[in-house]
C-alpha cells in the first residue's frame, strides 16, 4: 500500500440526508516522502541501494496516481445533486398579510450534475463562495427528476393551504373546506405494486375500509404499525377500483407506500391574504407560513427588531412534522444572525447531531432553539417573546 494513498472521510450529511464520501489527499505525505528519499540517498553506500530506492519511489508514484484515479471514480457518481446553503427568505415577500412579521423560512438550493467535470466544477465553486456544498446520488432518469420537481412545487403550494387553515383555526376563525387526497408522485411502480399499479392522479377514497380525510391520516396510520399491504379504494377516470397495495419494508414509515400524496383543498381565501409565492419547493416551509399568517392577522403588536427562522411541515389541524436538510438550514440561520429558530420537536436528536457538526469558530452567532409539536404550542411560546409591551 502506497503512503500516498488518498483517504476517504465518511460522514453522514444532514443537508442531503445521505451518506457522503469526501476525497482528501494528505499533502504532508508528499513532503515526508521527499525528505525520506533525500535521507536514504545521503546514507546510501552502494549504487544498488540507490537503484533500489529510486525503483521504490517510482512504484510509489505510480501507485499514488492509480489510487487517485480509482478514488475519484469511486467517490463521484455520474449523476447527482450538489446541494448548498440557501438564504433565509422573509415570509412577507411570499405571503402578503394585513401587517408585516419577523418570520423567515429556511431552504436549501441544489444543482443537478451529469458528469465528473460538472461535479468538480460546482463543488469547488460553491466551496469557494462558502456555501457548504454536499453531494447526493440521484438514480432517477431525467423524466423522473422532472416529475419529482413538479411534485415539490405542488407540495409547496399545498403547504400554504394547510398553513392558512391551521393559522385561522388558532385565530378562532375556522374556514370551511373540502379535501381530496391525490397520488402526486410515484417512486418506482414496479418495485412496489404486484397486480395493479397505482397511478399519478388517482384519488384515494378509503384505506382498509376507513374513509380517507387527509394525507396526514394515512401517514399516522403507517407510523403506528404498518401492515404488509393496504386495500385502497380509489377513483380513476370516474371509476372506483380496489387495489391491494403492497408496502416495501426496506423503507421506513411513510416511504413504504412508494408514492407521495397531496391534499387538494378547496376553500375560499380569507380577505387580507395575497399569495405571491416565488421559488420555494417542498413542504418544509409550512410551519413558518402558518406562524407568519397567524401573527400578521392577529391583533398583537410585534417587535420587528427580531429575526425568527422556522422550518417544519404542517397539516390543516396544526400538527408540525420533520423535514430534511436541517444542517444547511441551520447554518443559513446562523449566517443570517437570526435570534430564534423554531424546529419540530421530533427532530431533537437530529438537531443535536447537527449542533456537534457546526464549526463554531466559523459560525459564532448564538441563536436560541425552540422545539414544538403543534402550531398552538409555537404560538404560546412565541407570543410573549414577540409581543411589544409598549404597543400592546
Amino acid at each position: 500500500i502506497s503512503p500516498y494513498m488518498p483517504y476517504f472521510n465518511y460522514y453522514y450529511d444532514f443537508s442531503a440526508d445521505t451518506t457522503v464520501r469526501d476525497l482528501n489527499l494528505k499533502s504532508s505525505n508528499f513532503m515526508l516522502a521527499f525528505l525520506s528519499y533525500t535521507l536514504f540517498v545521503y546514507k546510501c553506500k552502494t549504487r544498488a541501494d540507490l537503484y533500489f530506492i529510486k525503483s521504490m519511489l517510482f512504484f510509489s508514484i505510480v501507485s499514488m496516481m492509480l489510487s487517485i484515479s480509482i478514488g475519484i471514480l469511486s467517490v463521484i457518481p455520474k449523476r447527482g445533486r450538489v446541494r448548498m446553503m440557501g438564504k433565509p427568505s422573509k415570509l412577507s415577500l411570499e405571503i402578503q398579510c394585513s401587517k408585516d412579521s419577523p418570520f423567515y423560512f429556511l431552504s436549501t438550493s441544489s444543482v443537478l450534475v451529469q458528469d465528473y467535470f460538472e461535479y468538480l466544477l460546482f463543488v469547488n465553486y460553491y466551496r469557494f463562495i462558502d456555501s457548504e456544498p454536499s453531494f447526493s446520488i440521484v438514480q432517477d432518469k431525467e423524466e423522473g427528476i422532472k416529475l419529482e420537481d413538479k411534485y415539490l412545487a405542488q407540495s409547496a403550494l399545498n403547504s400554504i393551504d394547510h398553513s392558512i387553515l391551521a393559522a385561522y383555526q388558532e385565530l378562532q376563525q375556522k374556514i370551511e373546506f373540502k379535501n381530496t387526497s391525490i397520488v402526486a408522485h410515484i417512486y418506482n411502480s414496479k418495485a412496489f405494486h404486484k397486480k395493479e399499479f397505482i397511478k399519478v392522479g388517482d384519488i384515494l377514497l378509503e384505506m382498509d375500509g376507513i374513509k380517507i380525510k387527509s394525507q396526514n391520516q394515512i401517514y399516522e396510520f403507517l407510523k403506528k404499525k404498518p401492515p404488509k399491504h393496504i386495500k385502497f379504494k380509489i377513483s380513476r377516470d370516474q371509476n372506483e377500483l380496489v387495489i391491494n397495495h403492497h408496502l416495501n419494508k426496506s423503507y421506513k414509515t411513510i416511504d413504504q407506500l412508494g408514492f407521495d400524496i397531496l391534499d387538494h383543498i378547496d376553500f375560499q381565501m380569507p380577505k387580507g391574504i395575497k399569495i405571491i409565492h416565488g421559488h420555494s419547493l417542498g413542504n418544509s416551509w409550512g410551519l413558518a407560513c402558518a406562524l407568519h399568517i397567524y401573527f400578521s392577522q392577529s391583533k398583537i403588536k410585534l417587535k420587528m427588531n427580531l429575526k425568527v427562522a422556522a422550518t417544519g411541515t404542517i397539516d390543516q389541524s396544526g400538527i408540525v412534522g420533520a423535514v430534511g436538510g436541517l444542517y444547511l438550514k441551520f447554518l443559513s440561520a446562523l449566517k443570517e444572525k437570526c435570534d430564534y429558530i423554531v424546529l419540530p420537536k421530533s427532530m431533537k436528536k437530529t438537531y443535536l447531531k447537527v449542533e456537534k457538526r457546526v464549526d463554531r469558530k466559523k459560525y459564532p452567532h448564538a441563536m436560541k432553539v425552540l422545539f414544538v409539536d403543534t402550531l398552538k404550542e409555537a404560538i404560546q411560546i412565541l407570543s410573549p417573546i414577540l409581543s411589544d409591551p409598549l404597543k400592546n
